[in-house]
């Protein structure tokens, strides 16, 4: 976050929100609600939403929520390797479970487990069930190898359905999350490229 702020310019606010299993679902949704919501009452404009993985799910589900509470929204989302479907039915769990370098399958059964024990379909728990009808611009990352792929497949179509202007970059062999190893790794450079062109885009 820090990293992207600096490419960008801009200030960033990374939220400590409650964790399972002490704290289940919708813990963490209820808190990022509820900052979002003090943060725009406050009167700050220019919002980017951003989040990866389980957080990046996170992050759906709270523009979901914005969306349906008709909240003013954020000006644009970006999530990487965003977890967005806790039913785990997506083919890329088993058919990427070879590839896949930091997420077995098994691991994130026990994950979801420990957060959302029941209701998998919940749409503040499975954004990619909710309604993005009039969300702003969002820019999704996924790795081909990764298991979460089809996660971020399946949220991208639910966006275009609904007239989103989303884009879903698809890297070839990167492991999840690939970002976080900026100045290490070129295609994790050239993908918070891409994410500042978006922000500075939408902004």
């Amino acid at each position: 976050m820090a990293h992207i702020c600096g490419l960008c310019g801009l200030k960033g606010l990374s939220l400590n929100y409650r964790l399972a299993p002490e704290h289940p679902f919708p813990a963490a949704i209820d808190d990022a609600f509820a900052v979002f919501k003090e943060i725009t009452a406050s009167g700050t404009k220019n919002i980017i939403l951003a989040g990866d993985s389980a957080g990046g799910g996170l992050t759906l589900a709270l523009l979901a929520k914005i969306l349906a509470e008709g909240l003013s929204k954020p000006a644009g989302v970006v999530v990487f390797s965003p977890w967005t479907d806790l039913t785990l039915a997506s083919a890329s769990m088993k058919t990427n479970d070879k590839t896949e370098y930091l997420l077995p399958p098994r691991q994130i059964r026990a994950a979801r487990d420990f957060y959302a024990p029941v209701d998998f379909e919940n749409l503040d728990a499975s954004p990619i069930f909710a309604d993005f009808k009039n969300a702003p611009p969002v820019l999704i990352f996924a790795s081909n190898t990764e298991v979460l792929l089809d996660d971020a497949k399946g949220i991208t179509q639910n966006m275009q359905a609904n007239g989103v202007d989303v884009t879903l970059n698809i890297y070839e062999k990167t492991p999840h999350v690939w970002p976080l190893l900026h100045g290490k790794l070129p295609e994790a450079d050239k993908a918070l490229r891409e994410v500042q062109a978006f922000i500075q885009r939408v902004l």
